[in-house]
């Protein structure tokens, strides 16, 4: 699968979104640039944007915090297509954003230990139409598979009734931080299960969620 050019681009953040931002990337272990496309990709495929919402987001929120990040050209004029109610991209991004990264910090890193910087790779047999499918999302919204493991074993969301394997496999290396494979290895533990087959679980339900 070619991959979309990657170009920079910019939001504002409040003071509060971009320390929660900060933290959560360091603590999983990847860039600034991959936690802030799953939560457009959060926003994009979950919640509906109205220009009453938009405002409401304008009135109350003081975004000042400036992050840059690098997107892909698919993302950008997803973006693009979205109204944006009169206010740039920059400004539009930041709102959304910041509101999602303050309601769900929960959902994020918080109360995870950072465990350094240490990363470990795993890599799993899959098979070949769910590997296709997930790379697409990665690449429909610029983002690592590894962003979207590590986020979604934080929630605990997984469930073994739903995975159905096929039959022709491929191999998919992953690579997680040292917190976030501590949590991965003691939710295996929870349910017996290896860790190889939690990020099955993970990475199926995930595309199931979003009607991949």
């Amino acid at each position: 699968m070619t991959k979309s050019p990657v170009v920079k681009s910019s939001l504002l953040l409040t003071e509060e979104a971009d320390k929660i931002l900060r933290s959560t990337a360091k603590i999983i272990g990847v860039s600034l640039s991959n936690i802030v496309c799953y939560v457009i990709s959060e926003i994009f495929t979950e919640t509906e944007l109205t220009k009453e919402k938009i405002q409401d987001l304008k009135d109350n929120m003081k975004i000042s915090k400036l992050v840059s990040i690098n997107i892909n050209n698919i993302l950008l004029d997803n973006i693009d297509s979205h109204n944006k109610y009169g206010l740039s991209r920059r400004i539009f991004l930041g709102l959304i954003v910041s509101e999602y990264l303050e309601n769900n910090r929960m959902n994020l890193v918080d109360g995870v230990e950072d465990e350094g910087n240490h990363r470990i790779k795993t890599q799993i047999w899959i098979d070949s139409d769910t590997k296709k499918k997930i790379l697409n999302y990665c690449n429909e919204y610029s983002l690592s598979i590894n962003t979207i493991i590590s986020l979604r074993v934080i929630k605990r969301k997984e469930r073994i009734a739903n995975y159905h394997s096929g039959n022709e496999k491929e191999t998919l290396d992953t690579t997680f931080s040292q917190s976030i494979r501590n949590i991965i290895e003691e939710r295996a533990g929870e349910l017996s299960i290896s860790i190889r087959f939690l990020i099955l679980l993970i990475v199926n339900d995930f595309l199931n969620e979003k009607n991949c």
